[in-house]
Formats: C-alpha cells, sequence, structure tokens
C-alpha cells in the first residue's frame, strides 16, 4: 500500500497557461533583468572602485544569481532539469511496505527556489530542513552558472552542516545549517567525499598538472578543514602496482573514451574506506583500505591504506562506472552507467531506453571475482554521475541525477520508496548524492534553526 508522504519542490500552474508559455515568460523576465544588471553594474563597479571592498563581493554574488536565472531558468538545460519520471510521477516522497524508515534521509540538488541546496526529510518522511549551498559564496570569479556551480558530492555533519565539493569548481567547503561558510580550502577537489572512522574526510584532488593524471587522494579534517593526509596516484599508488597501472591508465585495450585530447586519464569518481564494522567481511583487506573508482578505463579497485599499492582491481564488467560500496556480504556494489556513448555526447540529456544502467555485483577476490551478479532494479538511466547508499535493512538507495531522483531497492529488486525533486510541473532538478542517517545521528533540531534571507 503507497503512503503519500510529502510534496517538497513544487511549482504548478494554477492560472491554466501552458508550461511553455510559462517558460517562455520567464525567460523574457530574467533577460530584462540581465540587462538591466548589466547597466546597473558599470556605475556600482565605479563606486565599489576595488575588489578587496567587501561590497564588490557581495555585488558580484547578487549579479551571478540573475545571471544564472537566465542560463537555467527556461528548464531546458539537461546539465540541471530531466523530465517527470514515467512510473514515479508524485513530487516529493512515496514509500511503500519495506522501506527503511527511522532515520533522516538528505539529498542535495537544484531545488526549486533556483538554487543549489541540501534538503533533509526527516523520519517521518517530511521535509524538515533545507538551505543553499552556494559555490559563488566561496569563489564569486567561479564556473559557469547552472553547471559548474553545481556541487557533486554532499556529506552532513552531526551539527547539519554539509561537506561540499564541486566537480569544475576549486574549492572543498563546510557549509553550516543556514548556508553559510565554516572553512573553506582552494583547489580542486572533485567528485567523491567520505568519512573515515574517526570521522576524517577522503576525498579526490587534481594535482594541478594541467592533464588531470596527476590525481591526489586527500584525507581532510572535517572539524578545522586541515590536510592530513596526501596519496598521490602517479607517485605512490602507479608506481606501487606496475600491472594494475597498466590497467588502471587504460593501456590494456579495454573500452576507453578519451576526453580533451586524451589528457584525461584517469577520470577517478570515488574513494570509500574499508569501515571497521565490515572488518569480518572482507579479511583480506586491512581497515582503513581504499575502494576507488577509475571511470574513463572502467577500473574499481582497493589500495592498501599504508603501502598504498593495489590489491584487488578489475576493469569492468561495468562502463564507466561510479561509486563502487562495501556492502556487509562481503561483496561490491558497483553503480554501473553503461554509458558507451561518445564523449562529446556527454550531458546531452535523459534519452529513455538508452544505455540503461544498473548495479553490479562483484566478490572483490582474484580467485573468485568472476562471480560477478546484478542487483535486481527497476529500470533507470543516467549517462553521467549516480550514487549508491547501501541502508541498514539490507535495502540500498539509488541516485539517478539525470532522471532527478533517488529511490531504495530491496535485494530482490522491488521499489519501495521514491523521491521526486520535482521543480516545475514537467521538469526536476538534478540530484547528484542521498545519503541516510540514522535518528540519533544529528545532534541538532532542525526545528529550531533559524536562517536569515540570503541574496
Amino acid at each position: 500500500m503507497a503512503e503519500r508522504v510529502v510534496e517538497a519542490g513544487t511549482n504548478m500552474t494554477t492560472d491554466g497557461s501552458s508550461a511553455s508559455e510559462r517558460q517562455r515568460s520567464e525567460v523574457i523576465e530574467r533577460v530584462a533583468m540581465l540587462l538591466l544588471a548589466v547597466l546597473l553594474s558599470f556605475s556600482i563597479a565605479v563606486l565599489l572602485a576595488a575588489r578587496g571592498n567587501p561590497a564588490f563581493f557581495e555585488f558580484t554574488r547578487s549579479l551571478n544569481k540573475v545571471i544564472k536565472g537566465v542560463q537555467i531558468g527556461s528548464f531546458e538545460n539537461p546539465a540541471v532539469f530531466a523530465p517527470v519520471h514515467d512510473v514515479w510521477t508524485e513530487p516529493g516522497m512515496t514509500r511503500l511496505t519495506g522501506a527503511q524508515t527511522g532515520g533522516y534521509l538528505t539529498h542535495n540538488g537544484f531545488l526549486a527556489d533556483h538554487r543549489w541546496g541540501v534538503r533533509i526529510y526527516g523520519p517521518a518522511g517530511d521535509v524538515v530542513h533545507e538551505y543553499p549551498v552556494d559555490y559563488f559564496q566561496l569563489d564569486p570569479n567561479g564556473p559557469p552558472p547552472g553547471k559548474g556551480d553545481a556541487p557533486h558530492a554532499t556529506i552532513l555533519m552531526p551539527d547539519g552542516s554539509a561537506l561540499a565539493n564541486w566537480d569544475e569548481g576549486n574549492r572543498l567547503a563546510r557549509i553550516d545549517a543556514c548556508g553559510d561558510v565554516v572553512w573553506a580550502r582552494e583547489g580542486h577537489y572533485h567528485h567523491s567525499i567520505e568519512f573515515a572512522d574517526d570521522g576524517s574526510i577522503w576525498t579526490w584532488k587534481s594535482g594541478g598538472d594541467g592533464a588531470y593524471v596527476n590525481q591526489q587522494l586527500v584525507r581532510i579534517d572535517s572539524e578545522t578543514g586541515q590536510e592530513l593526509e596526501n596519496i598521490s596516484m602517479l607517485d605512490d599508488v602507479l608506481p606501487s602496482s606496475p600491472y594494475a597501472a597498466r590497467l588502471a591508465l587504460g593501456l590494456s585495450g579495454h573500452t576507453y573514451v578519451a576526453k580533451d585530447n586524451g589528457r584525461d586519464l584517469l577520470h577517478p569518481n570515488d574513494v570509500d574506506p574499508l569501515p571497521a564494522r565490515l572488518a569480518d567481511a572482507f579479511p583480506q583487506f586491512p581497515v582503513g583500505s581504499l575502494l576507488v573508482s577509475i571511470r574513463n578505463p572502467n577500473f574499481v579497485g582497493v589500495i592498501h591504506p599504508r603501502t598504498h599499492e593495489f590489491l584487488w582491481w578489475s576493469n569492468g564488467p561495468w562502463v564507466r562506472q561510479h561509486d563502487p560500496e562495501w556492502l556487509p556480504d562481503g561483496t561490491i556494489a558497483v553503480f554501473n552507467n553503461n554509458n558507451v556513448m561518445a564523449e562529446e555526447h556527454r550531458g546531452t540529456g535523459w534519452t529513455p531506453g538508452a544505455n540503461v544502467a544498473n548495479i553490479i555485483k562483484v566478490v572483490p577476490d582474484f580467485a573468485q571475482d568472476h562471480l560477478v551478479t546484478e542487483w535486481p532494479t527497476e529500470r533507470f538511466n543516467t549517462i553521467i554521475q549516480g550514487k549508491l547508499d547501501p541502508l541498514p535493512n539490507g535495502n540500498i538507495l539509488v541516485t539517478v541525477p539525470q532522471e532527478g531522483r533517488v529511490f531504495e531497492s530491496t535485494p530482490d529488486g522491488r521499489t519501495v520508496m521514491n523521491v521526486n525533486n520535482r521543480v516545475a510541473d514537467d521538469r526536476q532538478g538534478r540530484i547528484t548524492e542521498t545519503n541516510y542517517y540514522p535518528a540519533d545521528y544529528f545532534t541538532v533540531d532542525f526545528s529550531s534553526i533559524q536562517c536569515s534571507e540570503r541574496i
């Protein structure tokens, strides 16, 4: 029996106008706002004079918001929006019997008020809090609005603050539960953020070599932002495992889709330390071993936390995969995008029936890794990105960015929960990460948080 829990982020047409008419009107209004902002910018820039003036920072943020509204307000930008799912049509959360209950579900995404942010669903399935994650607060001259300002990884601290990175940005940051900066680090941190047992976080960082080859696994103090550990793929990992290095660099004849004239050889997109609670399920690996995904050569492997050598690896059977996860049964689940499209068509939108994604389970043991199975799920598809989150009840959360939704699947393939990030009557906003937190995880009462209005 379906339980209709909550409608979140809806913006329905009530005056009888068609969606296309409304969208055209919105675009015209935003273009007019942009022209006005440009005219005013000359006089304001003269008054502010120097970039160091704090008022210049606030003005730049405001102007960026206007520009962003023009660029993405038409609901046609495939980097931000998706059509409504053809089966799960209700906005917000819908739960069925068998779904994980008792905790909090959080997701990031492009929300109905035209900003990237974090939304938090409480144990009852209602939205208890949401707040912006504004890249331009960190870097006013950052990447293009509507794409580069989209956070990829966001995980939450017990106080409700979010740790976030941006694939096309130049910051790693902790943002409090009102959207203000707690700390920020400059650098190209990207794709993944995962907690270690001690509360620190692991993420990826590009080394600034211009070719995206010198990727680094970096451990950060989540409280302060201080760097604690840095493992270089070029200097530490690949020299320790010459054969695995050939596979990881795509030199073994496996499928490889070049990007930027071959500059993006690795494209790592996940790192996940083995937690002590799962040590018995993976006796072949030390606690703290790093499960990594290197997308372009279809490579998933496990790195020793001290010697930095690959202890296990496999190229495929996944294609351009994301987010491998340790499972309590001793297998690894891999989000298989199954994307065989040419790179020039990347991000052109959701195509029903094309490159259908799935979840693959593999035994991470060279003697048994031919034992590959599929976690049965309903049909879903995303050309890029994608996240998994194993749940305490044995189910798994599946984040489908280019469908603007997340669903919960049982081991036998039943969908028992779905969240649609509805931003208009016929559009859903992209979600790039969803996580579950137990009821006692947060130390903050979300109902008591009072945030001032932001520009």
